[in-house]
């Protein structure tokens, strides 16, 4: 029952960073979707609507 609970942990654990790399990951994409945008409207010579 031990050994259980403690793979339990250790997948818990795994799931857990694997879940803070996605945001991480997902922040990154987010700033990289805003600062273009941003580049795009500044250089369309038409007003863009969102």
């Amino acid at each position: 029952m031990e050994e259980l609970l403690e793979s339990l942990i250790k997948m818990v654990g795994r799931a857990n960073q694997k879940v803070d790399c996605l945001q991480v990951r997902v922040r990154q994409l987010e700033r990289f979707i805003s600062e273009n945008h941003l580049e795009v409207r500044e250089r369309s010579p038409f007003q863009m609507y969102s």
